[in-house]
């Protein structure tokens, strides 16, 4: 069925499902596999039916896919079979804030129904035209492949390795170049069927989905075992397994202790017992020997970025490391995490604890990247802008997005609010519990000043951190508190709306948006511009119609920045100037002459 959209144009999806396909050709070198001695038939490149996996060569064959319908892309072969195309968008979860979600919100998830049809093989076998002649096989004579099976029992019965491979979603009209269409990225969780019916069900995530805690954890677990007896005064030990998953040096668990060693073979030499706070006990052979994973003074993208590639598998190219450190070092300058992670930990978690200290972590499945922000105020100095989203056209907002007619409301989410925040830090025991109030030495608080005429309950969150070492610090965990409380000291308002897809080049995930719209108003009625973050973009007519959710952003004071000695004084100075600077305001009147307060530090 024909669909479009308010302009009259025909939309357009189409289904790329990539799939690992071997560039070499069946006997030809390297490749030594040979009809008749490593099997009756030539394979079908995949490594499943691959005859010398020893110098398979792993390529990629892309399949597309799109509904039935006239004006599909010339130059490229597109199955005209896909059914339906399900997405659930991406919700970023700010600073870990909505406890309900999970602690990096939730992933961007799509679910695609594929019918079956019959197929001649022309796009998925080299050999196709030698099964034809039999020349491809011994133990028959030729036969047409479309006569033989249909599309997806074939595939799935020549690929069955399709987990983690790369699914994406192109969506655009009629006549658009195929180049320009908007193009979201996934990898695939599974793939059911064929059905009765015989088509295929295909699930995919984010890139995101590799770190989840039951396929990523880190350390990775420790096969080695005492190899006798440990009293709690011994000096050396050796381990039962493969000494080569110990690095020469480092730290190691046994049950409740964390020791320091170096390595020789088999042998460990143990240079300090009962280190990080644990105490030296004694162990039995046969005892595990966890190598435990070590980070001192490390800057939080740093450790996020060696969690993913090192422990989860993602791909560097999808993390843009150097926008991660400018962010950080632009907006948590001096914040230094230490932590020795004794057992193997989700990656989800671990990234989850490091979220409290006011930082997320999203996948743009457009720009193929992981994206990295600090819970702060908008980055005037860098040049920020809040784009304006509106519900009635205004002339002077040229650039503005547009709400779409009646799709806007808004809600007061309360269990959002926060009146105080407990930030507890310094982890006496790294082998015991996070979140034992004992297990921890220093408590940061931040609260806001009673006020029955305001809100009469109060909303209390408690936060456990094990990545400021033993010891704790103040100057990381106050600043975390007083930022979160910031952002969450009032209710916030929640907006969700629809936006046509001809805006959705300027409304992104995580974007800052000034919406004025009718269902926000001052208290004469009239609609009152409200900053807000998108923390949610959900694409619910194949691309064109796309709904949001925004969320109050509540960095709305003069933040100050440090600026160069020669700048004038505050009456002197430029519009401009005053908006990228710090001034010190009159003491006694907190106002400048402009009647204007003082600015905050962040």
């Amino acid at each position: 069925m024909m669909t479009t959209d308010a302009f009259g144009r025909e939309l357009l999806q189409i289904v790329e499902i990539d799939y690992d396909f071997c560039d070499l050709i069946y006997g030809e070198a390297p490749c030594t596999a040979a009809l008749g001695t490593t099997g009756v038939r030539k394979c079908f490149n995949t490594r499943f039916t691959c005859q010398d996996p020893e110098n398979y060569q792993r390529g990629t064959l892309t399949l597309r896919f799109a509904r039935n319908q006239q004006g599909l892309p010339k130059g490229v072969t597109v199955f005209p079979a896909l059914e339906n195309v399900s997405t659930r968008a991406s919700e970023i979860n700010f600073s870990g804030r909505t406890q309900r979600q999970g602690p990096l919100g939730k992933r961007s998830e799509v679910t695609v129904t594929i019918a079956d049809f019959a197929d001649s093989d022309f796009e998925t076998d080299k050999y196709r035209d030698e099964r034809v002649s039999g020349a491809a096989q011994t133990d028959e004579g030729g036969y047409r492949p479309e006569d033989r099976g249909t599309f997806w029992p074939k595939f799935r019965a020549r690929q069955p390795y399709t987990v983690g491979r790369t699914l994406r979603v192109r969506e655009g009209y009629v006549g658009q170049a195929f180049g320009d269409m908007r193009t979201r990225h996934y990898v695939i969780t599974e793939i059911n069927g064929p059905s009765g019916t015989g088509g295929v069900q295909v699930k995919a995530k984010d890139i995101l989905d590799l770190a989840d805690n039951e396929k990523a954890v880190a350390p990775a677990p420790s096969l080695g075992r005492l190899a006798a007896d440990l009293g709690d005064d011994g000096e050396e030990f050796e381990i039962l397994g493969d000494p080569a998953e110990y690095p020469s040096t480092g730290r190691v668990s046994l049950g409740s202790e964390v020791i320091v060693y170096s390595r020789s073979g088999s042998t460990f030499t143990v240079v300090r017992r009962g280190a990080d706070g644990t105490e030296p006990s004694s162990h039995s052979e046969g005892d595990s020997v966890q190598l435990c994973l070590r980070f001192s003074g490390r800057t939080i993208p740093s450790v996020a970025r060696d969690l993913l590639q090192d422990f989860a598998g993602v791909p560097s190219g999808f993390i843009p490391f150097s926008d991660w450190a400018d962010e950080s070092g632009r907006w948590q300058a001096g914040y230094r995490v230490t932590r020795t992670i004794t057992k193997p930990t989700g990656v989800t978690k671990l990234l989850a604890e490091l979220a409290v200290f006011g930082v997320y972590w999203y996948w743009d499945d457009v720009e193929q990247l992981i994206r990295m922000r600090v819970n702060r105020p908008i980055d005037l100095w860098l040049g920020e802008a809040i784009q304006p989203l509106i519900d009635t056209p205004d002339p002077d907002k040229p650039t503005a997005a547009h709400i779409m007619k009646e799709t806007a409301r808004v809600a007061y989410p309360e269990d959002q609010r926060l009146s105080k925040v407990f930030l507890w830090h310094g982890q006496l025991d790294p082998t015991g519990s996070d979140d034992d109030r004992s297990n921890f030495a220093r408590l940061a608080v931040a609260a806001t000043v009673p006020d029955e005429d305001k809100y009469d309950q109060e909303r209390v969150r408690e936060i456990f951190t094990p990545w400021l070492g033993m010891s704790g610090d103040d100057s990381i965990a106050q600043p975390t508190a007083n930022r979160l409380l910031l952002r969450y000291a009032d209710t916030p308002r929640v907006l969700s709306c629809g936006i046509d897809a001809k805006d959705a080049e300027t409304v992104e995930l995580g974007d800052l948006v000034e919406v004025v719209s009718r269902v926000i108003a001052d208290d004469t009625g009239k609609p009152a511009e409200s900053p807000m973050q998108v923390r949610k973009l959900e694409e619910e007519t194949g691309g064109h119609k796309i709904k949001i959710e925004a969320e109050t952003f509540a960095f709305d004071a003069r933040h100050g920045f440090i600026t160069e000695n020669s700048r004038p004084d505050y009456d002197a100075s430029t519009e401009g100037e005053r908006l990228l600077g710090t001034y010190i305001v009159d003491e006694n009147t907190l106002e400048f002459s402009d009647g204007s307060g003082p600015y905050v530090i962040f």
